[in-house]
């Protein structure tokens, strides 16, 4: 596979061209420009409108041809190219729309009518476009910035450029950061690719394109390319790394076809700034003389101002819809990469795919982009299916993530469960080695108030027993003493009189013995 970005493919080509190369210097509209008038009247040209011999625009000045910054250096170069070198007076008729329109507009023109290789083998000679075409670009990459053309704008010879109002510029990109990767602009047909008209910009990824493009045939001769250089230019900008330089434009603004083809729909725009006629065969030169002659008696009726013509709403539709397109390109990968900044654990706990959700809509969008700009309503259905799977993703994303908090809440609520649980379980352990502490240290409390009567009764417990003993042989100490008094009044009585003495004596005798058991009862209680 050919590799656009390696230098090797350049080497082959520029071997050589560098004699072509040598003598595109200041002299290189004198080599390969139109013939002037009388030259073509030498070989039995009938040609009219002599003001299409006039090439000379270093005076002419127009709001939108010079770039502010190119130093009065052209924007726009015109090239194309007759096949064979034989003199084809329909051909040399058409060339001089392109001289004219060249005039008008101060774009310099040049023209190639020496064949470079093949000499008469067309299936060879084919190539002299691209190389020819690769030989104005080099030229000009040899010049000071802003004193080289920007754009090279190649037509077939079997081209008329129509409408002198129209200038080229009205087709290149916009002076935005979004379109300023592309480098080429085409457009295609019910085949594909057609190479007769198109714009190439004068820098280095385009003589990288055209040299691949040169080297094709010889480095790959297995590609198959049935048209020659023009699918050698169409399979080198279909590269992936190419697809984003080139873009595809709608083929009627400046390549349409003449009404021959009208069954696949070919119609002339109002105010056309060029008409193509390939592959006509024998009906080539009628054709083109039927558009020649409305330049030449019926100039108003093709000549139409800018204003009056489609192209102005058109053209500022169809970069509008890429606009739109690429900012919902932009929208889905600062989408994605906010997914990543700020919802990192979901992207990674959703294995990346959420963004990823975003791949099919935006690969559609692309490969629209890529190959069918020019199709407002693929470009259309392609921006709403990734605005729409934008906005699915956003709401898958805030479904996780509200999910996500969902989960967290539980988990904290599970969690402060646990925790709780664990504090009231730890507040009942502590209560019970509490109670367990109090009854162990009343335990031992009483353990030592047993035998301490023993001690702290031997405080306490000492004095209330030592108070409970006094009182105990106080009682006892009364109680004998009651009944020695009980006795002795006995006796005392016995002497004085008998029965009801006696009696007395004994009843006083019962009355101490109840006594002596209610003190002891108290001696016990105190105890």
């Amino acid at each position: 596979m050919i590799v656009t970005s390696s230098p090797r493919y350049l080497f082959l080509p520029l071997l050589l061209f560098i004699p072509l190369i040598l003598l595109f210097r200041s002299d290189v509209s004198q080599r390969f420009s139109i013939p002037r008038k009388q030259e073509t009247e030498q070989q039995g040209g009938d040609l009219k409108a002599d003001h299409l011999y006039n090439s000379n625009a270093s005076n002419f000045q127009h709001q939108g041809v010079f770039d502010e910054n190119h130093e009065g250096a052209p924007q726009i170069v015109q090239v194309s190219m007759q096949f064979g070198g034989n003199f084809d007076l329909m051909y040399e008729k058409g060339l001089r729309t392109h001289l004219a329109h060249g005039d008008k507009w101060g774009y310099p023109t040049h023209f190639l009518r020496n064949d470079i290789v093949g000499h008469g083998d067309f299936g060879v000679g084919i190539y002299d476009k691209v190389l020819y075409l690769l030989a104005i670009m080099v030229n000009e990459m040899t010049k000071d910035f802003g004193k080289r053309a920007e754009w090279i704008v190649w037509t077939d010879a079997d081209t008329i450029h129509l409408n002198n109002l129209i200038p080229w510029t009205i087709f290149l990109p916009p002076n935005e950061g979004m379109f300023h990767d592309i480098n080429m602009l085409v457009s295609r047909d019910w085949i594909g690719f057609n190479a007769g008209v198109f714009l190439i910009r004068v820098c280095e990824w385009s003589i990288t394109l055209i040299s691949d493009a040169i080297a094709l045939p010889r480095l790959r001769p297995e590609v198959d390319l049935p048209f020659k250089e023009q699918d050698a230019l169409r399979y080198m900008f279909d590269q992936p790394e190419n697809k984003k330089h080139r873009i595809y434009q709608p083929r009627h603004w400046f390549n349409v076809y003449d009404e021959y083809y009208e069954g696949y729909g070919e119609k002339v725009m109002r105010g056309s700034v060029s008409v193509h006629f390939p592959g006509m065969g024998g009906a080539r030169p009628d054709a083109m003389g039927r558009w020649l002659d409305k330049i030449e008696h019926r100039p108003e009726e093709i000549n139409i101002p800018l204003q009056n013509t489609t192209y102005p709403e058109e053209i500022e539709a169809y970069w509008s819809r890429l606009r739109s397109a690429a900012e919902m390109l932009q929208r889905s990968d600062d989408f994605k990469n906010q997914v990543k900044d700020e919802h990192y654990d979901i992207y990674v706990q959703d294995g990346g795919k959420i963004p990823d959700k975003l791949g099919e809509a935006e690969s559609e969008l692309h490969e629209v982009i890529e190959e069918d700009a020019f199709d407002k309503q693929k470009l259309k259905e392609g921006v709403l299916k990734l605005d729409a799977a934008v906005r699915n993703a956003k709401k898958d994303v805030e479904d996780a993530v509200h999910n996500a908090e969902e989960a967290q809440k539980k988990k904290e609520a599970e969690q402060k469960k646990k925790e709780e649980e664990a504090q009231k379980k730890k507040e009942e352990e502590d209560r019970r080695k509490q109670a367990a502490k109090q009854a162990t240290e009343q335990q031992n409390g009483a353990t030592t108030g047993g035998s301490g009567a023993s001690s702290q009764d031997g405080g306490t417990k000492d004095k209330s027993g030592a108070n409970s003993k006094d009182k105990a042989a106080e009682t006892k100490a009364g109680a004998d003493q009651a009944s020695q008094g009980a006795k002795a009044s006995t006796d005392k009585a016995s002497d004085k009189s008998t029965d009801g003495q006696a009696e007395g004596s004994k009843e006083k005798t019962e009355q101490a013995g109840k006594d002596q058991g209610q003190a002891q009862q108290e001696a016990k209680a105190q105890r």
